[in-house]
């Protein structure tokens, strides 16, 4: 692993340049390629969400792009010729080098990595199927960095493509969070191998493993409320343990969860009981330390006409429902008004360790929200190049957790404004893209 970092512009110029191919056409090769990838980078961080718009505003505002240190010998290249760089690298490459790059800015050990796919939707060709294209994204949770990127290719899934981004990650000492799509024995026997920890969710896609779970779970909750009593319906083993319900205001609702575990210390009969003898799971030759079940409850946020919060507190809300929500639908995915899912870990967590963990995954969903609503990744039209510009764009999002995460700029709770923030200021542009920085010690 690198221990020091390298800057932007060294990683864009470590690239093979595709156009220099020893077929006798080196002598048409007139604008270099890192400076041509750094202006569309800049474009980005100052706020334009499409590569042609992030190309507009460079051929506007050249004087401010000389001033950062860009040379542009030759001019601003055509937009017509930024295209065809970006249609010809090829996405393992830049894949590849991107992860280096990474690799010498901030080193990973105890840490969690959340791993989740984003759909690119308007790169889907819609004459070729309509299958949306995916990239596979790994983000630190503490930092919020992007580490990895992976194009899923068309004709495979998350699943496969999973285990291919485990192989080029560090995984030893870290917690390794996916969605219940990576809940496969092949994946979890593969971060075993890799010296690492997993916390994965079990929902309906492990059919007898779930509904087991979640009634295991519902007895030792109902025997806990009834301990004193002589019968109770279940016996309540040692390393029980469950969280009060915890609040939180997320945007137009309120969000309670709370999360119960038993630590089995791998013994392989509770594991059976709590997951079903014949689950997949339970029979997959995985010592679980611990098991349990997370639930949340998402209430509307309700108003009176007089603009007065009517808003049901949770006891109401799981009694009756709300206005908005008559009859709250109980599942395991996202839509439903009551959530419960299963987890998984090969570690020893406590309850509340657990949920802290599983809150941090939603750090990758809260960066696929900002590149949706932000950088518009959702309407980006580019086919041939989505996979690069879809890169280029977390690398701007990077740039700026960089400099909130060094204290160069403030968190304003607002990107575009961290962005006009950062832009704003040439001296710390030049520092984030041609400077070299202290290494971030994520665990530190």
């Amino acid at each position: 692993m690198k221990l020091n970092s390298t800057t932007l512009f060294n990683f864009f110029e470590a690239l093979p340049d595709i156009r220099k191919n020893g077929f006798g056409h080196e002598w048409k090769v007139k604008y270099s390629i890192a400076e041509m990838l750094m202006c569309l980078v800049i474009g980005f961080i100052n706020g334009n969400t499409s590569c042609f718009q992030a190309w507009h505003w460079c051929a506007v505002n050249m004087a401010y792009l000389t001033s950062l240190g860009l040379t542009l010998e030759h001019g601003l290249a055509s937009y017509s010729t930024h295209m065809r760089l970006l249609q010809n690298i090829d996405p393992e490459i830049i894949m590849y080098e991107f992860i280096n790059w990474m690799n010498g800015i901030i080193v990973v050990y105890g840490v969690s990595l959340a791993i989740d796919g984003k759909g690119l939707r308007g790169g889907t060709q819609k004459n070729q199927g309509g299958k949306t294209p995916y990239v596979l994204n790994v983000v630190e949770v503490n930092s919020g960095l992007n580490i990895a990127n992976m194009p899923i290719d068309l004709k495979t899934n998350e699943i496969t493509a999973i285990p291919e981004i485990l192989s080029l990650i560090a995984v030893a000492g870290n917690m390794i969070t996916i969605d219940a799509i990576g809940t496969q024995i092949d994946i979890m026997k593969l971060i075993l191998e890799e010296e690492g920890s997993f916390l994965l969710l079990v929902k309906k896609n492990h059919p007898e493993a779930y509904a087991n779970l979640v009634d295991y779970f519902d007895k030792l909750r109902e025997s806990s409320k009834k301990e004193n009593e002589a019968a109770p319906s279940i016996i309540l083993p040692d390393d029980y343990e469950t969280t009060d319900w915890t609040v939180e205001h997320n945007r137009d609702r309120m969000e309670y969860r709370r999360c119960s575990v038993v630590n089995i210390d791998d013994n392989p009969d509770l594991q059976s009981e709590i997951l079903g003898a014949g689950s997949s799971l339970a029979n997959a030759d995985i010592e679980f330390k611990t098991i349990g079940m997370i639930e949340s409850v998402r209430i509307p946020i309700e108003k009176d006409e007089n603009g007065n919060d009517i808003t049901p507190s949770l006891k109401e809300f799981l009694a009756n429902g709300s206005r908005s929500c008559p009859h709250p639908k109980v599942g395991d995915t996202e839509d439903c008004a009551i959530q419960r899912v299963g987890v998984i870990s090969n570690d020893e967590l406590t309850a509340e360790k657990t949920l802290l963990i599983r809150r941090g995954h939603w750090t990758v969903e809260a960066k696929h929200h900002v590149l949706d609503v932000t950088f518009s990744e959702d309407y980006n039209p580019a086919k041939a190049s989505k996979y690069i510009c879809s890169l280029l764009r977390k690398i701007a999002l990077n740039i700026v957790t960089l400099a909130l995460l060094h204290g160069d700029i403030k968190d304003y709770n607002s990107t575009p404004v961290e962005q006009i923030h950062l832009s704003s200021d040439v001296e710390l542009m030049k520092k984030y893209l041609f400077g070299h920085f202290p290494v971030i010690n994520a665990n530190a």
